[in-house]
């Protein structure tokens, strides 16, 4: 089990550490992205020295809109939401 673990993160950890380039070989140019899933989300809130804390499922979503001048440089909008409610897992 501890072998498969790590050979996940070694597989994530390449993964990760590549260069993203679009298909002209450039990184300058109009960034357009999004992802959506169902992710673990914990809550806590502490109304009058009250701690509560909640564990649940939430969809979550993900928008990223922006533009790159050069290579080295990128200007972003990104919104990063997890959609809940305090009966569990939000559907729209």
């Amino acid at each position: 089990m501890k072998h498969t673990g790590l050979l996940i993160y070694i597989a994530i950890s390449i993964l990760c550490s590549t260069s993203t380039y679009a298909f002209d070989g450039e990184r300058k140019g109009f960034i357009l992205g999004g992802g959506l899933g169902v992710g673990y989300l914990s809550n806590t809130t502490s109304p009058n020295f009250l701690s509560d804390t909640k564990s649940r499922l939430a969809f979550q979503t993900n928008f990223k809109i922006g533009y790159a001048p050069s290579n080295t440089l990128e200007i972003f909008y990104s919104n990063k939401v997890s959609w809940w409610s305090r009966s569990g897992l939000y559907l729209l």
